[in-house]
């Protein structure tokens, strides 16, 4: 059995490491990559070694060293919270694939996760913007939620309604 090649961007992963990804690993059904900045995500989906099977990324996210995210970041004050690049992160990869070199499996909706603080209805324009407006996960993250991150994954992998894969 082929183990699920997750791809988890979040800058606090490492940090909350322990608590969330602990039931990734003891299920020993994923394979769990992590890339804690908007640049980083972007290198990974960018890799021809690996196809991811889930994407999970914050809305919160540094930008790395890529020229696109650190202007988008000091444009807007060094703010995390004001640059929102975990969506110019999904806009880069479902909107702008090909001229970005995105790998085709990657630039499937379906394939992605939201794992933030920010509410669904905070960003909900933004979401209709990327053609997102249905994402099949949208999580809040919530204290003391050890198996969100595996119940992520395993929604994400669920057929949608109507018996689409």
């Amino acid at each position: 059995m082929s183990k699920h090649n997750v791809l988890w961007i979040e800058d606090g992963a490492f940090a909350e490491m322990s608590q969330m990804s602990a039931p990734i690993y003891v299920s020993g059904k994923y394979d769990l990559v992590i890339a804690e900045n908007a640049t980083e995500g972007l290198q990974q989906l960018m890799r021809e070694d690996k196809e991811f099977d889930t994407i999970i990324v914050d809305i919160r996210l540094p930008p790395g060293d890529d020229e696109t995210f650190l202007k988008l970041y000091y444009d807007r004050n060094e703010s995390k919270v004001a640059a929102r690049l975990g969506l110019a992160l999904l806009k880069r990869v479902l909107k702008d694939g090909e001229k970005n070199q995105i790998l085709p499996h990657h630039r499937e909706a379906k394939r992605f996760g939201i794992f933030t603080v920010e509410g669904h209805g905070e960003l909900v324009d933004d979401l209709k913007a990327l053609k997102l407006e249905n994402l099949k996960v949208f999580q809040k993250k919530e204290t003391n939620s050890k198996d969100t991150l595996r119940e992520i994954i395993e929604d994400i992998r669920s057929p949608s309604p109507g018996g689409e894969e």
